[in-house]
């Protein structure tokens, strides 16, 4: 049986789904999909980890309770919760620099 037509309409009916998102909802149902239509995937470097402008994401559980004290937390200090995260955990590897870091 060939799948190419279904895989073609999965991979239209996708893209226009994605096209209401932002590019990386783009970029990540391209990804997705070449699997799908035998497309290649797009090769990216790697980032470099003591590069502070790269970016990622991390999604983790946590008590509402704590949740709710790192709300409060960041706004005393006038910053979102990510930025205030973020400082509280370049804070606590501050003594643990990476390799090629001077402390």
């Amino acid at each position: 049986m060939d799948l190419t037509p279904y895989a073609d309409r999965l991979r239209r009916e996708s893209m226009l789904a994605a096209e209401a998102g932002d590019a990386d909802a783009r970029a990540g149902a391209e990804r997705l999909l070449a699997p799908a239509t035998g497309a290649p995937r797009p090769l990216r470097p790697a980032p470099d980890p003591l590069d502070d402008r790269v970016t990622a994401r991390i999604h983790f559980r946590l008590p509402e309770r704590l949740k709710s004290r790192i709300e409060e937390a960041a706004s005393r200090q006038g910053l979102s919760v990510n930025g205030y995260l973020v400082r509280a955990a370049a804070a606590a590897l501050e003594p643990f620099p990476l390799e090629g870091e001077t402390p």
